[in-house]
């Protein structure tokens, strides 16, 4: 039997990651220019990604370097608003659900993104 494996970001779900620089900026007072730089850093976010720091961590370290006072539940709630459902990789995955073969999930998503789309879409998982 054909077993079918599914990333999660842009391919199920899209995601807008201009919604996080944004409040970011708002909360720390800063320009959004300025938040995309150091939110896009390579290795903290491999870190979060990979297990080897947890989502609080990361929380933390966003606090540090951007002046903010997160909790994870308030990085949980910016994410929840940032997924879309992508129509045409859902709609792939749904048919071959219905059709009986078994479809799997792999992606390098971190605990904080998952929790997020669980909470927007009950049942997705």
């Amino acid at each position: 039997m054909k077993h079918f494996i599914f990333d999660l970001g842009n391919v199920l779900v899209n995601f807008d990651i201009q919604r996080l620089y944004r409040a970011v900026a708002e909360g720390s007072g800063r320009p959004v220019e300025e938040i995309s730089v150091g939110l896009q850093d390579g290795d903290m976010l491999i870190a979060v990604e990979t297990g080897k720091i947890t989502d609080q961590e990361f929380v933390d370290y966003v606090n540090e370097s951007k002046g903010l006072n997160w909790t994870l539940e308030d990085l949980i709630k910016v994410w929840e608003g940032m997924f879309s459902v992508n129509e045409a990789g859902y709609a792939i995955f749904s048919e071959l659900k219905e059709k009986g073969y078994p479809v799997h999930f792999l992606s390098n998503l971190a605990w904080h993104n998952m929790e997020a789309i669980r909470r927007r879409w009950s049942g997705f998982f």
